[in-house]
Parts: C-alpha cells; structure tokens; sequence
C-alpha cells in the first residue's frame, strides 16, 4: 500500500468521523428538552445554554469536512497522476469536470458548505438546510463508494446511502453525548436530572432506530456484494476487515444494550446521581468503538470486495 493511499485512507476517516459528529450535533440539538437552566447549575443533555455551547460547533464540524474533502480531492488526483504533483496541478479541472469521482465530490462538497453555512439553531429552517447538506454529502458518498459499480441511481446505491446516514446518526449522536453533554460535572437538582434522563431516553431511543437501521441496510450490503463478488466474502482482505467492523459493532452493541437495560431506567431514581456516572462511562466506552468502526469503514472503502485490492 503507497504512502498516498494510506494518506487516502486516513482522511476518509477523519471526513468519517467529522461528519458524524456534525450529524450528532445537528440530532442532539433535537433531542434536547426545551427550557433553560437552574440558575448556578450546569445541566448537561438540559439546558439551553448546553445545547448554545453544542450548536456553535455544527458548522464548524461541517466546515471540517470540507476541508477534508478537498485534501482528500488533492490525494486523489495525485494517485491518477502516477504521484507527479505538476501533472496533478494540470488533472484537477479534468477530474472535477468529466470524471464520476469529479461529479460526486462536487455534490459532495456542496452538501458540506450547505450544512456548514446553515447556521447553529437547533430546529427551523437552519435545521433543514444542514439535514439537506447532510443528504448530498451522503448521496455523493454512495456514488463514489462500491455500491456504485453497477451505476448511479440503483437500489443498491440508495441503501447504502441510507446505511452511511443510520451510521452517522448512530455514532455520531453517542460520541456528542460522550463527550459534550454528559460530563462528570453535573447539576444534581431535580430539575436538572429530570433534563437529563430526558435526554438520555431519547438519545437511547434514537440510537436503537439508528442501529435497526444500519443493521437491516448492513445485510442487504453484504448479501449483495458477496452475490457481485462472486468470492466467499470472508476469503478475501476486505471480509476479514469486514469482520472486525462488525467485532466493533457487537461490541457497541452490547454496551449500549446493558446502558438502556441497566442505567437508564435508574436515571430518574434516588440512585441517579450512581446511575448518571455509570451510564457516562459506558456511553464513553460505545463512543471509543464508534470511532473504530468509522475507522475501519474507512479502509473497507478502498479494498475490493472482489478481492483485487
């Protein structure tokens, strides 16, 4: 593997990560209970000014994406330049204009500064306008990813698009709560773990859609692209890979299954403040394999299903 198909492989997973991110900021803004804060309290997953201080950095996360996508434009152009950066500088307007990478990064790009551009509001027509964004971004994914070879506009295409969504919900919506708005440091009044567990049972809610969803679009994948291959998947590099996204995904799986069975019905008890600490650290726990299995969706993108990598 060359240095600038890893360099490749690296910003996909950053452009994977990042976007999940802007998608669970953009679903966490949704989910939070309207209604401000005790006065002194900092209420995380309740109060306006937590989902303020979440929203400045949707379109910063967006933004990032963008960015990603032209560096990621750059890598490749030097790969169909044979790594000449002269000829390179000379491909770009080429690539961009009469190729299918070309035509679905430009889509791709667009949805980025839409959603970017959209502004920070939690709900409204800046809402919309960053889900539209989003929706290009992930339409132009599809048509650059494997679900493509059998051409634009196919069911295929369409499911694997909606799968990439589900997973961007899905991780995204938990490394926001991980990191922003269940810190260790929390407001204990009534009010504020009323908020809290509030949160936490949509959050939950959201992320079962989500995975039923990545589920039900994952099988269909697999089933299509072993039938396509021709070659019995787990044979082949991108199989093998394959399996451990999936390692990954039971692994998330489960945390998130005992943190809705075991915590989240305790948020609301006389044990909440227990309860919150322990639902945190899982939840931290399901955001560290997200980041994995993004990762590693990452690197199944540039190996053939086929096993011609």
């Amino acid at each position: 593997m060359s240095a600038l198909v890893l360099g490749e492989i690296v910003v996909a997973a950053v452009q994977n990560i990042l976007f999940a991110l802007g998608v669970g900021i953009l679903a966490c803004g949704l989910l939070l209970p309207a209604g401000g804060a005790p006065p002194g309290e900092a209420t995380p997953g309740g109060s306006r000014r937590d989902g303020d201080a979440l929203l400045r950095w949707r379109p910063r996360a967006f933004g990032a994406v963008a960015i990603a996508a032209i560096i990621h434009l750059c890598l490749q152009t030097l790969l169909m330049s044979g790594g000449a950066f002269a000829d390179a500088v000379a491909m770009l307007p080429v690539v961009l204009r009469q190729s299918h990478f070309g035509a679905a990064w430009t889509l791709g790009f667009a949805g980025t500064l839409i959603a970017a551009a959209s502004g920070r509001r939690p709900r409204g027509a800046p809402a919309v306008f960053a889900a539209l964004g989003a929706l290009g971004y992930l339409v132009a994914k599809a048509a650059a990813s494997h679900a493509a070879d059998a051409g634009d506009g196919t069911l295929r295409e369409a499911v694997h698009a909606v799968h990439l969504g589900a997973t961007a919900v899905w991780a995204g919506s938990v490394m926001v709560a991980a990191l922003v708005l269940l810190p260790r440091r929390a407001g204990t009044s009534a009010d504020a773990a009323a908020r809290r567990a509030v949160f936490c049972s949509r959050l939950s809610d959201l992320a079962t859609y989500a995975l039923a969803t990545v589920a039900l679009t994952g099988l269909y994948d697999v089933v299509r692209t072993t039938a396509a291959s021709g070659v019995p998947l787990f044979d082949t590099a991108y199989g093998r890979v394959l399996a451990v996204k999936l390692a990954c995904v039971a692994l998330a799986v489960g945390l998130g299954g005992y943190n809705r069975l075991t915590y989240l019905p305790r948020l609301g008890s006389d044990d909440a403040s227990r309860a919150r600490r322990r639902f945190g650290r899982l939840l931290g726990m399901e955001a560290v394999a997200m980041l994995f299995i993004l990762a590693i969706a990452a690197l199944l993108g540039h190996l053939a299903p086929s096993g011609n990598d």
